[in-house]
């Protein structure tokens, strides 16, 4: 199978990627993984949190792989290939791996007739691949929440906890302190949490959750650590630094990494496209910030261009991004909201009611924007919001590249 054809069959089996809560369903049908997982004993941190769970897990991830330490890594969504989600010492699974532990899950799920979602089939197969490496770390992204992820089956030592704001309200509530409860249900009695929350409302809230499960806390904005004044992706970095000397007892630093849509840049006929993906407001605001602080912006050029599309979510959501990116537009930088094909993206701009700017346009289809760069000169673009969209536009550029290598031999994307 190819990484297409691959998703095509998870989508026939499993449906689209949906929250299914319920333990007990996924449990019981990996009930022999993990009692091998009990018996193999590995060191295992999950990183929970709105915000920066990507980029905590990739960085102590890579102090692994720098430190020489067998780990696994479970991460979600992905970009391009459900391959992603599956990380080791050498690299992402083979698809040829991939699919035969995805057929091996499928045939013992007919037999048992467990319900699956397709979340949750994935998982199963990372845990069997897992237990197969015998791996000395375990490297456990929550998917959404905590309490009900299905990386809550696995009892993590150590637990990284990165931002709490209101994102997937359905499922996690619009209290913040309903959040952090979710958040914090990956957490064990005698394990070490280690948070970096800026609020002092959810530091304290956070207190009271853990005050009976003997709970060794370690909380970065109380010791110092980091401030209001340290840069959110420097946050997760440091976190995972914490994570690390909590596990190891060790203190070691991380060489400088551009993470997979997170600051990576793709040039193409003479055009520059930086990749961020910030699918909720506080993602979006943190993601401004970073942008507007004279740490990024020393040295790094000028955007001609900057555009957003984003997943399904409540309408004041929408708005409250889009308003937050206007702040990157200007007289010489054009915002251009758009849209992705997926059952996940959001509906067009003028179902928001939100109206257009002088510096800011509605593009139905981003493909429209790839055509309009053909008369222009060599232009600086930001993309921002939902890693569907920047996966989308990424496998489109590096498609139609190969194309053109291929019949006319100019020059492959580079992406760096």
């Amino acid at each position: 199978m190819t990484a297409q054809e691959l998703q095509h069959w998870l989508m026939q089996q499993y449906g689209a990627e949906k929250f299914r809560p319920g333990l007990e369903r996924v449990g019981g049908f990996l009930q022999d993984e993990l009692a091998q997982l009990k018996n193999l004993n590995p060191k295992i941190v999950t990183i929970a949190g709105t915000n920066g769970k990507g980029e905590t897990a990739f960085t102590l991830a890579q102090m692994a792989r720098e430190q020489g330490v067998p780990f696994v890594l479970w991460t979600s969504p992905h970009l391009h290939s459900v391959c992603e989600r599956f990380q080791t010492n050498e690299g992402e699974i083979s698809l040829q791996q991939l699919e035969i532990l995805l057929q091996a899950g499928e045939e013992k799920r007919a037999r048992e007739q467990v319900g699956l979602s397709y979340y949750e089939a994935l998982w199963a197969a990372f845990l069997r691949w897992g237990l197969a490496k015998k791996a000395e770390l375990w490297i456990l992204e929550v998917g959404l929440g905590g309490r009900f992820d299905a990386v809550n089956l696995c009892d993590a030592q150590v637990v990284g906890l990165t931002s709490i704001s209101r994102d997937h309200q359905e499922f996690l509530g619009s209290r913040y302190q309903q959040i952090l409860r979710e958040k914090l249900g990956v957490v064990r009695p005698n394990c070490t949490l280690i948070s970096a929350l800026e609020s002092v409302y959810l530091r304290e809230q956070t207190a009271s959750n853990i005050k009976s499960l003997s709970i060794k806390w370690q909380d970065l904005f109380q010791e110092g650590r980091v401030s209001c004044q340290t840069g959110f992706s420097e946050r997760n970095r440091r976190l995972a630094g914490e994570l690390w000397r909590a596990l190891f007892q060790t203190e070691v630093e991380c060489s400088s990494l551009t993470f997979p849509g997170r600051g990576e840049v793709m040039e193409w006929q003479g055009h520059r496209f930086t990749f961020y993906g910030s699918h909720n407001p506080d993602g979006v605001r943190k993601l401004v910030h970073f942008l507007q602080s004279s740490s990024y912006n020393q040295g790094k050029e000028f955007f001609h261009q900057v555009w957003g599309a984003f997943s399904e979510r409540p309408v004041a959501d929408l708005k409250a991004m889009v308003r937050m990116l206007t702040k990157l537009s200007s007289k010489s930088t054009q915002l251009n909201i758009t849209r992705f094909k997926h059952l996940k993206a959001a509906s067009p701009l003028g179902w928001w009611g939100y109206d257009e700017g002088v510096h800011t346009k509605y593009v139905h289809e981003w493909n429209e924007l790839i055509q309009q760069l053909a008369g222009l000169s060599s232009q600086s673009i930001l993309v921002v919001g939902s890693y569907y969209f920047v996966g989308q536009l990424q496998d489109h550029l590096r498609h139609v590249s190969t194309n053109q290598s291929t019949s006319s031999c100019q020059s492959p994307i580079s992406t760096r």
